[in-house]
C-alpha cells in the first residue's frame, strides 16, 4: 500500500512539474485562517464549509462540493469566497452563465480586496471565453491584470484569445 501511494504521489508530482495539472489546483491559503475571535459564528461556519467545498472541488468531487458550497452560502450570504468557489465549480461543469451570476455577487463582496477581485475577473474572463464572447473575455482578463499583474490565469487567457 505504501509503495502504491508513493508511486501515485510521484506521478502526481511529475504531472504538476510538467505543467499538465488540472486548472482546479487552488493554492490560496486556507480560509480558516481568516477566522478570528471576533468572527461571527455564521461567518466562521461558512468559511469552514467553503474550505471543505474547496477541497472537494480540488479532488474532483463536484457533487459534494456543490452541496457544501450551497450550504456555506445559505449560512452566510455575504461570504465572497463561497460565491467564488461555487462559481469556479459551475464553470468547470460548463455552466458558464450561472458562474458569471455568482461571480457578479463575488465581485461586489470583494470590492476592497484586489487579489481576490483579480481572481474573480480572471474567472469571468474564462467564462466569457468559453461562451465565445471574446471581447468581454479580453476586458475581464485586462481588469484582472490591472489589479494583479502576476495573475497567471489572466495572462494565459489573453494569450489564448484570437488576435
Amino acid at each position: 500500500m505504501k509503495r502504491y501511494l508513493f508511486i501515485l504521489l510521484s506521478c502526481h508530482s511529475i504531472i504538476l512539474l510538467a505543467g499538465c495539472a488540472p486548472k482546479t489546483i487552488i493554492t490560496e491559503k486556507p480560509l480558516i485562517e481568516l477566522i478570528q475571535p471576533e468572527t461571527s459564528p455564521q461567518r466562521a461556519a461558512s468559511l469552514r464549509l467553503t474550505e471543505e467545498g474547496k477541497a472537494y472541488l480540488q479532488s474532483g468531487n463536484l457533487i459534494k462540493a456543490s452541496e457544501v458550497l450551497e450550504k456555506a452560502i445559505t449560512i452566510d450570504t455575504s461570504n465572497p469566497y463561497a460565491y467564488y468557489y461555487f462559481a469556479r465549480l459551475r464553470s468547470e461543469k460548463g455552466e458558464h452563465k450561472q458562474s458569471l451570476g455568482l461571480l457578479s455577487k463575488a465581485e461586489i463582496l470583494f470590492k476592497d480586496n484586489q487579489f481576490w477581485l483579480s481572481n474573480v475577473y480572471s474567472l469571468m474572463g474564462r467564462n466569457h471565453e468559453s461562451l465565445f464572447q471574446h471581447n468581454d473575455a479580453k476586458k475581464r482578463y485586462e481588469q484582472a491584470l490591472k489589479l494583479n499583474e502576476e495573475n497567471i490565469e489572466a495572462k494565459e487567457g489573453i494569450e489564448r484569445l484570437p488576435k
